[in-house]
């Protein structure tokens, strides 16, 4: 398989990703929905005693919010299908830039972890920008968390966008890549075994000339 199939690849991926973001966020909105109408409830003090002290604040926000949403992701993608519910939708799979093959639980998680950092910094920065959160270093705190999570999204999606294999900033540290897949938990795409045979295509070539780089040296 020529490696062109993998810039082709990523073009025909393209509206398939937005696709499953649009679902996914979709799913985790509703999530924190649920979670804003709950506080709302009458009865619901828990509230004023839990974000009196920032630690406390911030553990809980992570729990009911960001790890919720960690384990959606990270479930979904270190499952079978190898892919969230929008992406199962989207007909999308994480697999191993490597070669393609399936992630191991280690790496979603790494890859979640990454992905969701800039949100959970985004929670920092609005718990105390809006008050929520107090502190005497809640102003500071929050402007440094939400530049953070500009930059870190900046990043992601300058990726993404510009790199030819449409790997953003969790890809690149896990190690995974977004290529098409299962659609609607059918059988495998086909283009997925062009992305896979591109993979080991470019991995055998890389090889081969390692081997006839150091045959050279060798003879000299």
């Amino acid at each position: 398989m020529s490696r062109a199939a993998l810039p082709q690849t990523r073009r025909q991926t393209t509206t398939r990703r937005l696709r499953a973001y649009a679902i996914d966020v979709s799913v985790m909105a509703g999530w924190q929905g649920v979670l804003a109408a709950s506080s709302l409830l009458p009865g619901a003090r828990w509230r004023t005693r839990v974000f009196r002290d920032p630690r406390t604040a911030d553990l809980a926000q992570f729990t009911a919010g960001v790890l919720p949403a960690a384990l959606y992701l990270g479930g979904g993608e270190a499952s079978t299908a190898q892919a969230t519910a929008g992406k199962r939708a989207a007909g999308l799979m994480v697999v191993t830039a490597g070669d393609g093959g399936r992630a191991s639980a280690r790496t979603i998680a790494v890859r979640t972890g990454v992905k969701l950092l800039p949100w959970q910094l985004a929670h920092l920065a609005v718990t105390r920008a809006t008050g929520v959160v107090g502190g005497r270093h809640a102003e500071r705190t929050a402007r440094a968390a939400f530049g953070a999570a500009l930059a870190l999204s900046a990043v992601s999606l300058t990726l993404a966008v510009c790199r030819p294999d449409g790997r953003a900033l969790h890809d690149l540290v896990a190690g995974t890549r977004v290529v098409p897949g299962k659609a609607g938990g059918g059988d495998t795409d086909p283009d997925q075994d062009a992305v896979r045979g591109a993979l080991r295509s470019s991995g055998e070539d890389a090889y081969r000339s390692r081997g006839r780089t150091d045959e050279l040296t060798a003879d000299g």
